[in-house]
């Protein structure tokens, strides 16, 4: 993969959406991309959430669903690396209280709670 790309884990919708903006690649090394379904096991996740965040991997972004970042919380909460960014996807009903990003803002902003 490229430097630069951006890596989808996520429902079958969402991904082909983002493929069909563009954001698609295969090579050498595999595709960007994960669609995550029903039977889809979490081992399979996390195999590609590491894959994705090798920092030869050439990924600058990961763009996840919260179901699928659920499943995959203790590996997401103990990344660290600032590259590449992992941005969850509200697919389906939203709650902020379950988006890491959102509970670093009302730390940030000296809030509790969301």
């Amino acid at each position: 993969m490229s430097t630069g790309q951006i890596a989808i884990i996520a429902d079958e919708s969402t991904v082909v959406g983002f493929l069909l903006a563009g954001t698609g690649s295969s090579d050498h090394s595999g595709n960007n991309y994960l669609i995550v379904e029903p039977e889809t096991q979490m081992d399979e996740i996390k195999s590609y959430f590491e894959k994705f965040t090798d920092p030869k991997s050439g990924i600058s972004i990961i763009l996840i669903s919260q179901a699928a970042a659920k499943l995959i919380r203790r590996q997401i909460d103990n990344y660290t690396a600032i590259v590449p960014v992992i941005l969850e996807l509200p697919i389906g009903s939203y709650d902020p209280k379950e988006d890491p990003l959102m509970e670093r803002v009302a730390m940030i902003l000296g809030r509790g709670d969301l």
